[in-house]
């Protein structure tokens, strides 16, 4: 149905977004380029401190702490129910209010949603191929090549 379509279309590029987001800062950690100053003052933690990849998630010395993944989580979902809460009468992706740049030409806004699309759907192959490296060594033969 298109109403089923509209849905599908909406959680696609939300999830495209989310990947790319997610795949810069992987690369952006993996090349070893830090923020400055501390992420948890009450543990001494520093950002360069944190590793790269999946280990700065859990689970391993200087992670990112529990505190900092229930603000994070936290933050998403305010900006979810708020700022990038999808209305369903607008078309799919268009969120952000005035926040976001809006194309009054109507060819350049299909070009650029086409090429979002595009972006996204690499972005979460991308990021399949960064976890699938991080668990299954030599499984992405380029990957360490490139990063």
């Amino acid at each position: 149905s298109d109403e089923q379509l509209h849905r599908w279309r909406c959680v696609e590029l939300k999830h495209g977004r989310v990947a790319m987001a997610a795949t810069v800062g992987y690369l952006y950690n993996d090349l070893q380029l830090n923020f400055p100053g501390t992420l948890s003052p009450s543990v001494g933690l520093k950002f360069a401190d944190v590793p790269t990849g999946l280990a700065a998630t859990h689970g391993f010395p200087n992670s990112v702490p529990i505190a900092g993944w229930v603000q994070i989580i936290g933050f998403i979902g305010v900006l979810e129910t708020t700022v990038f809460k999808q209305d369903p009468a607008k078309a799919a992706g268009d969120v952000g209010g005035p926040f976001f740049k809006r194309y009054a030409d109507e060819a350049e806004k299909s070009e650029k949603l086409i090429s979002e699309l595009k972006n996204g759907r690499l972005a979460m192959i991308g990021v399949a191929s960064f976890v699938s490296a991080h668990y299954i060594p030599d499984s992405v033969p380029l990957l360490p090549a490139v990063v």
